[in-house]
């Protein structure tokens, strides 16, 4: 499926972090119902989307929803490898969005940082946790380290510079 965008760095969609578990890759990605300028959608879908290399051509594309979480208002969207599972932290703001490409575009930053262990079928292993804003930003980029660990950086309203970390 393609997802709409208007060529000015407006979408409908969202991805976040490739993974690899040696023999499938994976992504998040989230959906909203939206207008743009080359296309529209209805979808409203957040999940997994999954795909392998054989022979340098890309096979066995999937998508796997994960349920309880709507595509409608994600604003920012992260994951990285967590042993064979994916580490998924994501914003969603709180007011409604509307159909625009932008999430946030004239709207309030009232947005909340969540975060859910998923396996590559889209299923989450943990509830989804509420986490709080000087953990995650959209603005941090997620590195895993060479033990496993998941690890980003992070202002806090002192702006100070915090080192998150998620040990395997």
């Amino acid at each position: 499926e393609i997802v709409p965008g208007d060529g000015g760095g407006n979408s409908c969609g969202r991805i976040g972090g490739l993974s690899f578990n040696g023999k499938t890759y994976a992504f998040v990605y989230s959906i909203k119902p939206c207008t743009l300028k080359y296309g529209s959608t209805e979808l409203n879908e957040f999940g997994v989307a999954t795909f392998e290399i054989e022979n340098h051509k890309v096979v066995n594309r999937q998508k796997h929803l994960v349920h309880g979480v709507e595509g409608r208002n994600i604003v920012n969207l992260r994951a990285a490898q967590y042993g064979k599972n994916l580490l998924a932290v994501f914003s969603i703001n709180e007011q409604d969005v509307g159909r625009g490409g932008q999430p946030w575009q004239g709207l309030p930053m009232d947005y909340k940082n969540y975060m859910v262990l998923l396996d590559y079928e889209g299923n989450a292993l943990t509830e989804v946790l509420q986490v709080d804003e000087t953990v995650y930003s959209m603005n941090d980029e997620m590195r895993v380290l060479h033990d496993g660990t998941v690890i980003w950086t992070a202002a806090d309203s002192k702006t100070s510079l915090k080192i998150i970390h998620v040990d395997m």
